[in-house]
C-alpha cells in the first residue's frame, strides 16, 4: 500500500505470473496500467459474466504465487467444473493479443475456490498459461485499518475501479473499463465492523469482482506533505449494486420496485487480505 516498515516510498511494484508463479520483473509506475494488465473477464457456460484479478502471494522460497481474486457469487453462478478466462498475450512487436482460456473451478462439482466466511470474497490458487506475463500488485497493497488512518482515506476521496459491465471490453485486445468515483460512505474503520463501503459510480452486470483501488500523489504523513511521493492501494472489490426496493400492494397483488442509486458496495480488502493469507 505504499508503506514498507511504516516509512514512505513510491511504489513501483512489477511481477511477472508464469504457470501460477511470479518473479520480479519491471514494474510500472502507473497504477491504473499496472491493474488493468492484472484484471480479467471471466465467464461462465450460463453466459454469466464477472471481473477477476490477480494478488502476488509469497510461497516462502523469495517467489510468490498468482492468486485469482473475486467476489464469491461470480465463481457460484457460474454452473459445471469449468470457466472461461478472456486472456491477453503481448508479442515481440509489444501488440497485445486477445485469446480466451478454460480454467477449472470445480472438481467433479467441489468448489476449487476458496470463500472468506464473513465476506463476499473469493480466491483460488491459479496456473496460468503458459507465456502469460503480467505486471500486478502483491499482498501488500492490500489495504489495512492502519494505512486508511495514516493517510487519512476518507470520505469523498477518489478511486478508479475496473470491471467488464454487462460483459463489455474495452477493445479488441479484451482489456477491462476503467471507471471512477468517491467514497461515499462513513466510518470506513474499523474493517472488521463496517465490513463494506460505498463506492459512487454506477454498476452493472459484469463489474462484480473488480478491484477498487486509488493512488494519492504528495500525501501527508505525520503532519508532514510528502512532494514528488505517492501511495498506491486496493480498497476492496466490487459485489453488488446498492438499491432501494419499494414494496407496492393492491387488492389483488403485491408487487416491488428497485430504484439503483448509482452506488457501488465494496468489501473492504482486509478481507481479501485474510483470505488470500488462508489458501
Amino acid at each position: 500500500m505504499g508503506v514498507v516498515g511504516e516509512k514512505m516510498k513510491k511504489i513501483v511494484i512489477g511481477l511477472v505470473w508464469l504457470l501460477g508463479s511470479i518473479f520480479p520483473a519491471c514494474g510500472h509506475s502507473e497504477v491504473n496500467t499496472m491493474m488493468m494488465e492484472s484484471t480479467f473477464r471471466i465467464y461462465g457456460s450460463n453466459g454469466k459474466t464477472g471481473t477477476v484479478f490477480f494478488i502476488g502471494k509469497p510461497d516462502g522460497t523469495g517467489k510468490n504465487k498468482a492468486v485469482m481474486v473475486t467476489a464469491g457469487h461470480v465463481l457460484a453462478d457460474m454452473p459445471g467444473d469449468e470457466a472461461t478466462i478472456v486472456f491477453r498475450k503481448r508479442g515481440s512487436d509489444g501488440q497485445w493479443t486477445r485469446f480466451e482460456q478454460s480454467i477449472h473451478i470445480r472438481q467433479m462439482g467441489h468448489p476449487l475456490w476458496k470463500v472468506h466466511p464473513e465476506a463476499d470474497v473469493a480466491g483460488m490458487l491459479l496456473p496460468l498459461p503458459q507465456g502469460i506475463t503480467l505486471s500486478g500488485a502483491g499482498v501488500d497493497w492490500l489495504v489495512s485499518d492502519y494505512v486508511i488512518q495514516q493517510y487519512g482515506i476518507h470520505p469523498g476521496m477518489d478511486l478508479s475501479c475496473l470491471g467488464f459491465p454487462f460483459g463489455a471490453e474495452a477493445n479488441a485486445a479484451g482489456f477491462p473499463i476503467l471507471r471512477s468515483g468517491k467514497i461515499a460512505s462513513y466510518p470506513l474503520i474499523p474493517t472488521a465492523k463496517t465490513k463494506t463501503f460505498l463506492f459512487d459510480f454506477s454498476v452493472f452486470g459484469g463489474n462484480s469482482g473488480g478491484p477498487v483501488f486509488y493512488e494519492i500523489k504528495n500525501p501527508e504523513l505525520n503532519g508532514s506533505t510528502n512532494i514528488g511521493s505517492s501511495v498506491s492501494g486496493i480498497m476492496g472489490l466490487v459485489i453488488e449494486s446498492y438499491d432501494i426496493t419499494e414494496k407496492m400492494s393492491s387488492t389483488f397483488e403485491t408487487s416491488e420496485k428497485r430504484t439503483p442509486l448509482r452506488l457501488a458496495v465494496v468489501v473492504h480488502a482486509s478481507y481479501i487480505r485474510q483470505l488470500v493469507d488462508s489458501l
